[in-house]
C-alpha cells in the first residue's frame, strides 16, 4: 500500500500535432466546403453528421468532399457556393462536352485545337483522365493539377512512361505533382529547386522546365541552355545541395557563391538580395562574392545593404522629375567602382554615410509619384474580439516621399528604388500591423512583374514568421508568385 501511495502518478500526454500534410491541406479543404475557418467546419460537420474535428483519415476527407457535391447536384446549395465536381467536368471536356465553368475553358481549347499536335493533346487528355481518377482535387479550377497538366503536355516528346501508369504515394499534392512529372520524364533525379518550375506560370518558368529535361535525362546542369551565368563543375555540383525553398534562379547564385568557396550562410544572403534574380554585370558581382569570402562576410543585413550600395553606385540609373516635368536620368554615381584595395570597415562606413544620405532624399520628392501597379491590398484581422487583436496591412508605395520614409522608418534602401518605380520596373509595397494604437511596418516588399522578388525587415533582417504567412497569403490573394 505504501509503494500505491508514494507513486506518482504520470502526467497527462498533450494532444499530438497534426500531420504536415494534413496542416497544408486543411485550408483548402475548407475552401473546397466553401467554408471560412475552423468554426464553420465544425458547425459544418456537427450539420451533416461527421465528426467535427480536424484529425481525420484521407478517405474521411473524401467522404465529406463527396457529401458536399451530392448536395450540389441534388440542388440544395445557395448557387454562390456550388462547385462542380472536378473529376466530372473534366471527364465532361474529354468526352467532347461543352466547359460549363469559366475555369475549364482554357482546358478545353487546349485539347481541341487543331493547330496543337496529336500526340501532345492525347498526353494532355492521359494526363487530365489520371489526375481525375487518383487526384481530383487538384483539378478544380485554377488547381495545380491543370497547370501541371497543361505544361507536361508541352514537352510530350520528352515523355518515357505513359500517365495511366503513374500512383500517387503521397497525399501532398505539389509532391504528388512532382512525382507525375518525375514518372513521366525523369531518367535520373532532378534538384528540389526545379520542380517548382511545372508548378510556376510566370515568363521564365519555360526555360526552367527546359533545365529541369536536360538535367533528368542525364546531362549536367552547367551545359544546360540559356544559363544566366557560367558555371564551372563545382558550382552546377553544389547547386544540387540548394534548399527547395529557393527559387530556381536564387538557386543558381547559390551554387556559385557555394563553388567560389563561400559559406552557407552567405550563400542564402546574396540569393536573397537582388542578386538572386539579376546577373548582369556578372564579371563584377564575382568580385564582390570573392571579397566577401576573403573577409568572412555573411551576416545577412550587412550583405543586402552593400549589394544595394555597390548596385547603386556602380550601375544604377538615377531618375528625378526635371524643371519641366519630365524624367531625366543621370548616369550612374561611380561607374568604374571596383572592389580593389576596399575593407570591410571602409565599406562599412560608405554605405552608412549613403543611408544617411538616402533618409535626407530630395526636396522634390513630394511632386515625384507613378502610377499604381493595380495590383489588391491586403487586410485580414487576427484574433478578432480578442486582447491580441490585431490588423495585418499591405499597400502599395507610389512617391519618392513615401520610399523616403519607409527607408528612414525601416533603416534600409528603398528609397533608391524610385528610379525603377518611375520607369514601371518595380512596385513597392508596405506591410503594417496594427496593434490597438501602435502602428508597426513589419516589411518592405518589392514586385516585379508578377512575382515578388525582395522582402525585407526592419535594417534589411529577416521576415517574422508571421510577416512571411501573410506575404504568402497576400501573394497567393494577388496571383503573384514568389521568388
Amino acid at each position: 500500500m505504501a509503494k500505491n501511495k508514494d507513486r506518482r502518478r504520470a502526467p497527462a500526454a498533450g494532444p499530438a500535432p497534426l500531420p504536415a500534410w494534413l496542416v497544408d491541406y486543411l485550408p483548402r479543404h475548407f475552401a473546397r466546403l466553401g467554408l471560412a475557418c475552423l468554426a464553420d467546419y465544425e458547425a459544418w460537420c456537427r450539420r451533416h453528421g461527421f465528426r467535427p474535428r480536424v484529425r481525420k483519415t484521407v478517405p474521411e476527407l473524401e467522404r465529406e468532399l463527396q457529401f458536399h457535391w451530392d448536395l450540389q447536384r441534388a440542388g440544395t446549395l445557395p448557387a454562390g457556393s456550388r462547385q462542380r465536381n472536378p473529376a466530372e467536368a473534366v471527364r465532361r471536356l474529354l468526352a467532347g462536352g461543352a466547359a460549363l465553368e469559366e475555369g475549364y475553358r482554357a482546358v478545353a481549347e487546349a485539347l481541341r485545337d487543331p493547330a496543337v499536335p496529336a500526340p501532345r493533346r492525347a498526353l494532355h487528355a492521359a494526363v487530365l483522365e489520371r489526375l481525375a481518377t487518383v487526384m481530383p482535387d487538384s483539378l478544380l479550377p485554377g488547381g495545380a493539377g491543370l497547370t501541371v497538366a497543361a505544361h507536361v503536355a508541352e514537352h510530350q516528346a520528352a515523355a518515357l512512361r505513359p500517365a495511366a501508369a503513374w500512383s500517387r504515394r503521397t497525399h501532398n499534392e505539389e509532391r504528388a505533382l512532382v512525382s507525375l512529372v518525375e514518372h513521366l520524364f525523369a531518367r535520373y533525379p532532378a534538384p528540389p529547386f526545379l520542380h517548382a518550375a511545372w508548378l510556376a506560370t510566370d515568363d521564365r518558368a519555360p526555360r526552367h522546365r527546359r533545365w529541369y529535361l536536360h538535367v533528368v535525362q542525364g546531362n549536367n546542369l552547367r551545359t544546360a541552355p540559356d544559363l544566366p551565368l557560367a558555371l564551372s563543375k563545382r558550382m552546377a555540383h553544389e547547386c544540387q545541395f540548394a534548399p527547395a525553398r529557393l527559387s530556381v534562379l536564387q538557386a543558381l547564385r547559390y551554387g556559385q557563391v557555394r563553388g567560389l568557396g563561400g559559406g552557407d550562410r552567405l550563400a542564402l544572403a546574396l540569393a536573397a538580395t537582388r542578386l538572386g534574380w539579376d546577373f548582369a554585370h556578372d564579371d563584377f558581382w564575382r568580385t564582390v562574392i570573392l571579397f566577401c569570402v576573403r573577409f568572412g562576410l555573411d551576416e545577412p543585413a550587412f550583405v543586402r545593404a552593400v549589394v544595394d550600395f555597390l548596385h547603386e553606385q556602380r550601375h544604377g540609373v538615377r531618375d528625378f522629375l526635371g524643371d519641366d516635368g519630365r524624367i531625366v536620368a543621370a548616369p550612374p554615381v561611380q561607374p568604374h567602382l571596383s572592389m580593389h584595395g576596399r575593407t570591410p570597415a571602409s565599406l562599412h562606413k560608405q554605405v552608412d554615410g549613403w543611408h544617411r544620405q538616402l533618409g535626407r532624399g530630395r526636396t522634390d520628392d513630394g511632386r515625384v509619384t507613378w502610377p499604381s501597379s493595380g495590383l489588391q491590398g491586403y487586410c485580414v484581422v487576427t484574433e478578432p474580439n480578442r486582447p491580441g487583436e490585431c490588423t495585418w496591412r499591405v499597400r502599395e508605395l507610389c512617391s519618392a516621399l513615401e520610399l523616403r520614409h519607409e527607408s528612414a522608418r525601416m533603416r534600409h534602401c528603398v528609397y533608391c528604388y524610385a528610379a525603377d518605380c518611375l520607369r514601371g520596373r518595380s512596385h513597392i509595397f508596405t506591410m503594417t500591423r496594427v496593434w490597438g494604437e501602435k502602428v508597426e511596418t513589419m516589411a518592405t516588399i518589392e514586385v516585379r512583374g508578377r512575382a515578388v522578388v525582395q522582402a525585407c525587415g526592419f535594417a534589411n533582417g529577416r521576415l517574422s514568421a508571421a510577416a512571411q504567412e501573410h506575404l504568402r497569403r497576400w501573394a497567393q490573394q494577388a496571383g503573384l508568385g514568389m521568388w
